[in-house]
């Protein structure tokens, strides 16, 4: 008999997942679940699930002879629908096209779902110490294939009504023949595995997945007790976190979006901290209690990951609007709305670059599905959106330029010299329109530093626009110290400047240990979380250039060996995984943009002149990203002995820096 997810009065099964809620409350689901508990198979089931990097599984099946399944239940009706395709429905009902017609189809969701699951277990799999490595990852974290439930529609009434669509999505949707043959769904499961098999070997790339496991009983038991959360994250406060969320009720924000003209251009500029994201969470509120169909996208995958993060969280405070929301980076936008033989073939052979994403972008836009679908959209990071990234943006916006609310970093372009002609022209119509029309707010530049302590930013600021020269950089303190540089507003008092400690590579592990153990006891006393922890490293993982990953390898050591929990973002496949309340954060130079936590300990300093190097950015405006990511404090570790040269230009600078500003305070740590 299967093993399913049960409630306590279901004393007859094995409950696998009792502590993560009720059964399912959604009749199509309940139907699922009842049906799955009467096959005589062997397998566990989960519905509900509350995994990171997802708002909720529906149910993922483990069937120890078949494999594992994201299956996305679906209660429409064959005539909800009046038209299907691989890449769009239209919906017949009017609330139903307006909630669900601005969204990819139910097999691709299941499909995007189920590589997040996956790289949710792998990244379990690689972190975390639950796993005999004896076995294998691919034996412990089997292929997850995707498939979507229609307990209300049967296959031969969708044959007759949509026989073209039928023919292309057959294998990839069960129907409710399923309810009176057991055999009708362990063929469609194994087709599955045909169709997949097939997809990539044509492709040419590796069919090698495992769907079995040589030790199914002692994995699963590891699945319900270690990987599934008994109590959903959601339930549980975190004030770091909450805290983020409640300065969306400051006065000044509330203010601030009032004077917005929402038929026209919305732009906001400014530097690093300075609340760009945060007023563009109050305008995403403002639109989604009305219930429009809103977008918020980004470039940075960890950033777009930590407002999901939010977005779960809000429903424990009333900010439910956030359920409203569609929130993405731009390439997991692109992929999520690229034609679905193209997300079936995608596969990590691949070479993904530009070229292979503007090919989505044209492919989408082809296929003349979901025009002017979103009444607005956000975008945060706009100074490294490329040109098929607004060329989406834009045709998935109902009016053009008047749908769109761009943030705009100040000197934090890594990835283009020059903005996109496209930044350019809407930065030239929102100022046109924003002076026709004499609006208030609808172009702003942002001056108020929200995250730092006053000392942390203009440091930041200051090696941005002055190193290495010290001179010019004390005078740019203290004129802002003394309040006389009008561009600048803060909120934080002067603080200190950051603790620079200075070690060699082979010293370097026990300072970051007691550094660590510091930051924890500053968090318990504060009753934050692990998560206030953020470790920045230089480079991302590759394991092709295992040198690079000294310095992440070193935090990964210490972590482990003081037994913390942590989420690894400089592993690609992590970056849509949202972190939890008890996980240090890992994250490279080039991801930590947009993103805070209140203790920041920055690895490999000595590292960002070469890196900038080598991957064609300014270093200056790297490093003033990197130093500006504390809330409370920023560590910042280098080794004197490498790269001597630039060490000893930014021992020289801060030393000058400190002596003249801070006498009193303590240079080295």
């Amino acid at each position: 008999m299967l093993v399913l997810l049960k409630h306590r009065i279901y004393q007859i099964f094995v409950s696998i997942m009792e502590n993560l809620g009720n059964l399912p409350t959604n009749e199509a689901e309940l139907q699922l679940f009842n049906f799955i508990e009467q096959l005589a198979l062997k397998g566990s089931a989960w519905f509900n699930l509350d995994i990171p990097g997802t708002n909720e599984i529906d149910c993922l099946v483990w069937f120890a002879e078949l494999g594992m399944y994201s299956i996305e239940v679906k209660a429409f009706r064959i005539d909800d629908f009046s038209s299907i395709s691989t890449d769009n429905i239209t919906y017949s009902n009017r609330t139903h096209q307006q909630k669900y017609g601005h969204k990819p189809p139910p097999w691709k969701q299941a499909r995007n779902a189920a590589r997040i699951i996956s790289s949710y277990l792998t990244n379990s799999y690689n972190n975390k110490q639950i796993f005999d490595k004896t076995l294998s990852k691919n034996e412990c974290v089997p292929f997850i294939d995707s498939c979507v439930y229609f307990p209300y529609i049967s296959e031969s009434e969708f044959v007759s009504s949509y026989p073209k669509a039928a023919y292309q999505l057959i294998d990839f949707i069960i129907f409710n023949e399923c309810h009176t043959n057991e055999e009708y769904l362990v063929k469609k499961l194994n087709r599955l595995k045909e169709v997949r098999i097939r997809n990539t070997t044509k492709e040419g790339f590796s069919s090698n997945f495992s769907y079995k496991s040589p030790d199914y009983e002692k994995l699963v038991n590891i699945y319900k007790e270690k990987l599934f959360l008994s109590t959903p994250e959601s339930s549980i406060e975190e004030k770091y976190d909450f805290k983020l969320l409640k300065l969306l009720e400051s006065n000044d924000l509330k203010k601030e979006v009032s004077n917005i003209n929402f038929d026209y251009p919305i732009y906001r500029f400014g530097y690093a901290g300075t609340g760009k994201t945060l007023i563009a969470l109050r305008i995403l509120q403002h639109l989604a209690i009305q219930e429009k169909n809103v977008l918020f996208t980004c470039y940075n995958k960890v950033l777009a990951t930590d407002l999901k993060r939010f977005n779960k969280l809000s429903h424990n405070i009333s900010l439910r609007y956030f359920d409203n929301i569609t929130i993405k980076d731009i390439h997991d936008l692109i992929i999520e709305y690229s034609p679905f033989n193209r997300a079936l073939k995608r596969n990590k052979e691949q070479k993904i670059d530009d070229t292979f994403f503007e090919s989505l972008v044209d492919g989408i836009i082809n296929s003349g599905y979901f025009k002017g679908v979103f009444e607005f959209i956000v975008i945060d990071e706009a100074q490294d959106l490329k040109d098929y990234g607004w060329r989406l943006l834009l045709y998935l916006a109902k009016s053009e330029y008047n749908s769109l609310i761009v943030l705009n970093g100040k000197e934090q372009n890594l990835y283009l010299d020059e903005p996109s002609i496209y930044l350019k022209r809407f930065e030239d119509i929102a100022k046109k329109l924003n002076l026709e029309n004499n609006l208030k707010d609808n172009v702003k530049q942002k001056k108020r530093i929200y995250r730092n302590k006053t000392r942390t930013f203009l440091f930041a600021h200051a090696f941005l626009d002055h190193f290495p020269e010290s001179k010019s950089a004390i005078d740019f303190i203290l004129k802002n110290e003394a309040k006389k540089d009008p561009t600048l507003e803060f909120e934080r008092n002067l603080g200190n400047f950051p603790f620079i400690i200075s070690r060699s590579k082979e010293l370097i592990e026990s300072s970051l240990k007691k550094t660590i153990i510091h930051c924890l006891e500053e968090n318990k006393a504060s009753a934050l979380g692990e998560s206030g922890i953020l470790i920045i490293v230089p480079w991302r993982f590759n394991p092709k250039f295992p040198e690079l990953a000294f310095y992440r390898n070193i935090a990964v050591k210490v972590l482990n060996e003081l037994k913390l929990d942590f989420i690894d973002y400089t592993i690609e496949e992590n970056r849509r995984l949202d972190y939890l309340i008890n996980q240090v954060r890992i994250v490279s130079y080039h991801s930590c943009r947009g993103i805070e936590a209140n203790f920041s300990l920055i690895l490999g300093f000595e590292e960002l002149f070469n890196l900038s190097i080598k991957a064609n950015c300014d270093y200056h405006k790297l490093g003033y990203i990197i130093l500006s990511r504390a809330k409370y404090e920023t560590y910042l570790f280098i080794d004197p002995n490498r790269y001597k040269a630039d060490s000893s230009k930014f021992m020289d600078f801060s030393a000058n820096i400190f002596e003249n500003i801070a006498p009193n305070s303590r240079f080295l740590f």
